[in-house]
């Protein structure tokens, strides 16, 4: 039982926090006494039990300020083990029906998915993806958030949730962008070479182009795929060939095959004995640790599945830069990453207002704010990809100066993208499917503290808020 529900499930006396639960008036001096790990100061609260209201100590206060709070992680915990079940068909009937009336239906263009217990203050995924009337689709608003070394396994089941009801909507072909909430964003429209691989997935139903990049993580893989011949051809051409779970781009119907997959491996590993000699604790339930050792293993898969990583960044392009200085690997308590190839995506960035080029062949420079583009580019050798993943420092997208016009252009668009329809999945308090819209997912954002409105200020995005 998680430690949030034992706090709650004592009836009377001290709960496991060590604040004092209800209990029976008649406590006396002695069974007070009777606590020696209690300090004086909460034994004579604790004797304050039996006495009136006017008179009362604060704890009371401080204690039903708690067990609200406990409560609220129960829900919260209850509502998340309730969205890591598939739906059922009565349940996805009955999602299709409440959402008839959802924009998003029946456009065009791309799904664009995104899994996030709480927004950003400066949504801009949303804000880009509304700018070109994409259908916009949230899971799993306001349920219990996780740190960053817990792994995103949540992520996992909540997608798959959110895939279900998405082939229920669309059916088998429609193209779905999944992508991290936070750091990534839209700055142009399809064209290219994204065009490209947006109509090789509505072709081959089994295709998911995964998002390359060149840092391996949250272990170091190389040996890993020593003998992947798929691998190492990639690195003989590329940087980016490790797979990145922060984007994906898939047809409904493989982006549910896929999450089932990543589903099913997670429930394994949670089974698995405490020391398990091929695969480490932090591993286990980490979306991305479970998504490299599908790649790794892809074969397995294929008659369902064919997964491939975006190496050349045609759909895909990861901004955190491998080197060429710092360490290799780099060690942060039990993770490591490694890159095995050094490489600077900025280098290789070229953005004209909202059109992206990304030369990752090209001789390394600063082409990003200029007006010419590299000699390879002119000779046909660049990419022009649809999203771009600010992977690591998250907060890269919002400081570096070669997005700022596209970024301003979108802040200054926001109250024309108000009306924008968003389909919430497993939002807490709005059922399985409920559609609101951009606009009022923005006002329900709880104002930021003061030293994160001075972040925003200067360029960074603040912390997220829960919503709801």
């Amino acid at each position: 039982m998680p430690p949030s529900l034992w706090a709650s499930s004592a009836p009377w006396g001290l709960t496991t926090d060590g604040t004092l639960g209800d209990q029976d008036q008649s406590t006396d001096v002695a069974s007070a006494a009777s606590l020696p790990m209690l300090s004086a100061r909460t034994v004579q609260s604790y004797v304050y039990r039996g006495s009136s209201a006017e008179s009362a100590p604060p704890h009371r206060a401080l204690v039903a300020r708690r067990r609200a709070a406990s409560m609220a992680r129960q829900r919260r915990v209850a509502a998340r083990l309730q969205s890591e079940q598939r739906l059922s068909g009565a349940e996805l009937d009955a999602c299709a029906r409440s959402v008839a009336n959802w924009g998003g239906r029946g456009h065009g263009g791309p799904v664009v998915l995104t899994y996030a217990t709480a927004l950003p203050n400066d949504w801009i995924l949303g804000r880009s993806a509304a700018a070109q009337a994409l259908p916009l689709v949230v899971a799993g608003l306001g349920l219990a958030s996780w740190p960053w070394y817990e792994g995103g396994s949540q992520v996992i089941t909540g997608v798959r949730r959110a895939s279900q009801v998405l082939r229920k909507l669309f059916g088998d072909a429609s193209p779905v962008v999944v992508a991290d909430a936070g750091d990534t964003f839209i700055p142009t429209e399809l064209r290219g070479s994204s065009r490209a691989a947006l109509a090789a997935v509505v072709a081959d139903q089994r295709r998911v182009l995964v998002g390359g990049e060149c840092w391996s993580w949250p272990k170091c893989y190389e040996s890993l795929f020593a003998d992947d011949e798929g691998f190492q051809g990639c690195l003989a051409t590329s940087s980016t060939c490790w797979p990145n779970a922060g984007t994906q781009l898939a047809s409904t119907r493989a982006l549910e095959f896929l999450y089932d997959e990543l589903a099913r491996r997670l429930f394994a590993n949670r089974r698995l004995p405490r020391k398990y000699a091929t695969m480490g604790k932090i591993e286990r339930t980490n979306n991305q640790a479970i998504l490299v050792r599908l790649y790794r293993n892809r074969s397995a898969v294929r008659r369902e599945l064919d997964i491939l990583v975006d190496e050349s960044s045609s759909f895909f392009a990861s901004l955190r830069p491998c080197g060429p200085t710092g360490p290799n690997p780099l060690r942060i308590g039990a993770f490591s990453q490694c890159f095995v190839k050094a490489f600077v995506p900025r280098m290789h960035l070229h953005m004209n207002g909202s059109q992206v080029n990304f030369h990752p062949g090209a001789e390394a420079g600063t082409w990003c704010r200029r007006r010419e583009s590299p000699a390879a580019a002119r000779a046909g050798g660049s990419m022009q990809p649809f999203l771009l993943h600010a992977n690591g420092r998250h907060g890269r997208l919002y400081k570096d100066t070669c997005f700022g016009a596209r970024l301003e252009e979108l802040r200054m668009s926001s109250s024309a993208l108000r009306e924008h329809p968003v389909l919430l999945v497993d939002a807490v308090g709005r059922g399985v499917c409920n559609v609101t819209t951009l606009g009022q997912l923005a006002d329900e954002i709880q104002p930021s503290q003061k030293k994160q409105r001075k972040t925003s200020e200067r360029g960074g995005r603040g912390r997220p808020c829960i919503i709801g």
